[in-house]
């Protein structure tokens, strides 16, 4: 009591009645900071954790492979396989450590890519599925979701097919996606794979004339449709 007494404005409330409630509720209120402090702080370390772990696992996703060995700093690998499984598991090692964490989606994103890599389809759509839709990144989840939906172009499912092209045509529609360059290649792409000319021009044609060297938003998407577009024209 003499404690509160010393707290400036907290004289006459010492010797009120209501000192039991206003001691009470000011411990509440200093048990709540305190709790939201500590989860902050935890919040704050195990994203710090988790961004480690992603950069340490990026250095084997970047990894060349060589023959020869590099120098002993660097990591590298005998073949293409290896390499691609070594960072499957290294991303999926790293997603069950960090799975509270708010990039953790990103783990199973890049074990999808390096299953991809491998031809193992079938594990990297399971993956991509469970975590595309949790990506934080906006533009980051907007490129997985485009993968995702080639990946469902790839399936001997129909209607897995079907899923995919839908999502395709989604991405093309939405122009303020970071991926629409990509969706609007892939899905003009795709047509050409199916010998429908003319959607595939269609597709090629909005690429370029959104994304080509004279328009205010250049991409190398665009690059890549001009070569589709001459093969159409041919």
């Amino acid at each position: 009591m003499e404690m509160l007494k010393q707290i400036p404005g907290l004289e006459e409330i010492a010797d009120s009645k209501y000192t039991r409630p206003v001691l009470q509720g000011i411990g509440l209120a200093i048990l709540l900071g305190l709790g939201l402090w500590g989860y902050t702080a935890y919040r704050r370390g195990v994203d710090e954790a988790a961004h480690k772990a992603f950069t340490e696992a990026l250095v084997y996703f970047d990894a060349t492979v060589r023959v020869k060995p590099g120098k002993d700093s660097e990591v590298t690998f005998a073949t293409a396989e290896e390499k691609w499984q070594k960072v499957a598991t290294v991303f999926k090692d790293a997603y069950a450590k960090n799975s509270s964490a708010g990039i953790a989606p990103v783990f199973a994103a890049y074990e999808a890519q390096a299953y991809i890599e491998l031809g193992n389809s079938v594990e990297a759509e399971q993956l991509l599925a469970a975590s595309v839709p949790h990506i934080a990144n906006e533009a980051l989840r907007s490129y997985y979701n485009v993968k995702l939906a080639l990946i469902r172009l790839d399936s001997d499912s129909p209607a897995t097919v079907a899923q995919g092209q839908k999502m395709l045509e989604d991405a093309a529609a939405d122009d303020s996606a970071a991926a629409h360059a990509m969706a609007l290649f892939e899905l003009g792409n795709w047509y050409f794979i199916k010998n429908d000319t003319a959607q595939a021009r269609n597709y090629l044609e909005q690429l370029d004339l959104k994304y080509g060297t004279s328009s205010q938003s250049p991409s190398l998407w665009a690059e890549k449709g001009k070569q589709k577009l001459k093969l159409i024209s041919a």
